[in-house]
């Protein structure tokens, strides 16, 4: 959240998020965990995707 904000605030307009977490991706992706343990802070990162970018893309790269 924290390099995001500062992306943000640096005046970055398009974001490219990869996680190796597919749990993440899918979080982000879709409203299935907003009402879970984590829900609040799944939705504090997609309003901050959503409002401080341009665009934004979020992929799950596993890990090798």
């Amino acid at each position: 959240m924290h390099g995001l904000r500062t992306a943000r605030d640096l005046g970055t307009g398009h974001i490219q998020l990869e996680t190796n977490a597919l749990m993440v991706q899918q979080a982000v992706t879709s409203t299935e965990y907003d009402h879970s343990m984590v829900g609040r802070l799944i939705v504090e990162l997609k309003n901050l995707l959503r409002h401080g970018f341009i665009s934004d893309t979020i992929s799950f790269k596993p890990r090798v």
